[in-house]
């Protein structure tokens, strides 16, 4: 991950300067893994960050036009938006945050988002549904099915709308493995936020700054 970039000396900088604000080797993880370790939402989310500005860091470089002309700043002509944990590549992009308070915000994102991941297994199922999905009895079939294999406080709802029909659910690894399995013979509220309750307390960042953004950002 991210070898090819390394031959710019500000790409190689970028990873020193996210070394010393997360505490931890992310060009290591990255190049050499092990791939487990880069996988743990605490490494993978710093790392989709730090590489995606990595690569614009490398495209201005190597003339890409991404910023003024002799300038560091970016194209007020741009803008930039981004999905999910790259609105935060976006945003620091933008001017909106600098590095490090972007990178903080991320790292505590993550490593609250690994713990609560660790105390209550779960995942993820993206779906494509026909406009006559019920897809909140979809949640209610799988909870019922993971309740009946043993589950004793089954979760499933939807955890993001993506595009007309398109879902992604987040529960309890037996209801997600139904929806995955059973899903679609049954096609005829939110709990997620029982999961993510440690992520609310951990992102009360006091000490980041918000600043003027240089181009719009987008947010999803």
């Amino acid at each position: 991950m991210c070898q090819r970039l390394l031959e710019e000396r500000t790409v190689l900088q970028l990873f020193e300067d996210a070394q010393e604000i997360l505490g931890y080797h992310l060009l290591s993880i990255c190049l050499h893994g092990p791939e487990e370790d880069l996988n743990k939402t605490v490494h993978c989310q710093p790392a989709i960050v730090v590489a995606s500005l990595a690569a614009l860091q490398h495209a201005k470089v190597t003339g890409a036009k991404v910023c003024l002309n002799g300038s560091d700043e970016p194209d007020p002509n741009m803008v930039t938006a981004g999905f999910s944990v790259g609105e935060m590549s976006a945003l620091i992009f933008s001017g909106a945050l600098s590095f490090e308070d972007g990178l903080k915000v991320v790292q505590v994102r993550a490593q609250a988002m690994q713990e609560a991941s660790d105390k209550y297994p779960s995942g993820l199922v993206s779906i494509l549904a026909p406009p006559d999905l019920d897809i909140h009895l979809l949640c209610d079939h799988a909870k019922e099915w993971s309740y009946s294999n043993g589950m004793e406080e089954p979760v499933a709802c939807v955890a993001n709308y993506l595009f007309p029909g398109g879902w992604v659910i987040g529960g309890d690894k037996s209801s997600v493995k139904y929806i995955l399995e059973f899903g679609k013979a049954k096609l005829t509220g939110n709990e997620r936020e029982r999961f993510m309750q440690p992520l609310r307390i951990k992102m009360r960042l006091s000490q980041i700054t918000a600043l003027t953004p240089e181009i719009i950002a987008y947010m999803s």
